[in-house]
């Protein structure tokens, strides 16, 4: 496993750089938003803090994965000018605020699971065809989930059935020790603590090493299987 901070400059032609699973700390470095060229930054299952850098909802990134970290502050409000983003995952993490207003067109996998976040569901939601799964559990968004919303026909649509009202989701139950309390920051502690809740491959939420394995299994596929088209 990897230890230390991330590298604080790229190659300037880099297209992936993969940092999942290691015991990576600090922030992410702000240069990172210079690269055009980069479009998977995976950055999740580490203990970076901070928060996202500056303008990386304007980078040309296909897939940002920052889950399973100890970042905070609020997500940018408009992701809308990414041109081809297929995958958002900042889950598990100790995002504030709101959801972001507006998410890019192309997006098909948005993971905002497990963090502070709190209001309702953006209608402009609504607008976003390309999009197939929703998880947004774990957070204290409430509201009621409009008829539009319902009609994307979502695989997955997950919200707290608890604080949300909802004819098409994926119904869980709000775990405040999950989220407030020993929260994990990292694979390495979600290993420790032996955490064990039932998942989808592509799903947020605490889960074990071998579903943490799985998933990390399923995306590298996925990616390769994008790439080849």
């Amino acid at each position: 496993m990897l230890t230390g901070e991330l590298p604080e400059f790229l190659p300037p032609t880099l297209n992936r750089a993969g940092f999942w699973n290691n015991l990576l700390t600090g922030q992410i470095p702000s240069s990172y938003v210079n690269h055009s060229s980069l479009e998977h930054l995976i950055l999740g299952g580490n203990q970076l803090t901070g928060e996202l850098p500056v303008g990386i909802s304007t980078m040309n990134l296909v897939w940002l994965d920052v889950s399973l970290n100890s970042l905070g502050g609020q997500l940018p409000r408009d992701w809308s000018t990414i041109p081809s983003m297929d995958i958002l995952r900042v889950n598990n993490n100790m995002f504030t605020g709101e959801l972001p207003e507006f998410l890019p067109s192309t997006l098909t996998d948005a993971n905002l699971s497990d963090n502070l976040l709190t209001g309702e569901i953006p209608s402009s939601y609504v607008t976003l065809s390309s999009l197939d799964r929703l998880l947004i559990s774990g957070n204290n968004i409430t509201g009621t989930v409009s008829t539009g919303m319902c009609e994307l026909g979502l695989s997955i649509f997950e919200v707290d059935c608890s604080i949300v009202e909802c004819s098409c989701c994926n119904c869980t139950r709000r775990l405040l020790e999950a989220r407030t309390i020993n929260r994990p920051t990292s694979v390495g502690k979600l290993r420790r603590m032996g955490a064990q809740m039932p998942s989808h491959p592509l799903r947020g939420g605490l889960r074990g090493p071998k579903d943490v394995a799985q998933e990390h299994d399923t995306v590298t596929k996925w990616t390769e299987a994008k790439a080849e088209q």
